[in-house]
């Protein structure tokens, strides 16, 4: 028998190993994959610099902080004239008109009947020097921030004192501009403090 002289069609090699062929109807595509490497995700951009930078201090929380930088603000006619005509006011330890030179609420005896709309920015040492007034037979009427988680209110006020929560947010007038009234950022009420 004679043989064929014809010789055999040489098949394509395959492709190297590290390509695997997917068929996607009509068209070959080539994936390449390269073993024993690990793929990692990106990580998000990192965030854009602030244009500025804030520094913040730290504070002892033991009493009220403000969020105005004044602590002079007259109290309304509306609240202090009813209260005023209930305990007969005498003596104010934080005037309006108060100045430096004058005279330190702090250090001062107070009257027999006093009315105290403290400076916002140590609320906590005139709560103080409401109780230790109180202690000596004397009335002390506070208007302050209704901020029941302090220290001082837990020590000097709670079931201590009398206490009145007013509804709403007083219109504090700036002396400044007796005309212009700001509401305060917070909820407050009136602290009685007597001897009994």
């Amino acid at each position: 028998m004679l043989r064929s002289t014809t010789r055999p069609r040489k098949r394509k090699p395959p492709p190297p190993n590290d390509f695997k062929i997917k068929s996607f109807g009509f068209k070959i595509k080539f994936v390449r994959f390269l073993p024993n490497v690990k793929t990692e995700r990106k990580s998000p951009a990192p965030p854009k610099k602030l244009s500025r930078i804030f520094s913040i201090e730290s504070v002892e929380m033991t009493g009220y902080m403000p969020k105005s930088k004044n602590d002079k603000w007259m109290t309304p006619p509306e609240i202090y004239d009813p209260l005023n005509a209930e305990f007969n006011f005498n003596y104010d330890p934080c005037p309006i008109g108060w100045k430096e030179g004058d005279a330190d609420g702090l250090e001062t005896e107070w009257g027999s009947s006093t009315f105290c709309n403290p400076p916002y920015s140590a609320t906590a040492k005139w709560i103080e020097k409401a109780s230790n007034e109180a202690k000596k037979g004397k009335t002390v009427v506070m208007l302050i921030n209704a901020v029941t988680d302090t220290k001082a209110f837990h020590k000097y006020i709670y079931n201590k004192a009398e206490i009145r929560f007013l509804a709403g947010r007083i219109k504090f007038i700036n002396p400044a501009e007796p005309t212009k009234r700001t509401p305060n950022v917070k909820a407050s009420m009136v602290v009685v403090f007597t001897s009994k």
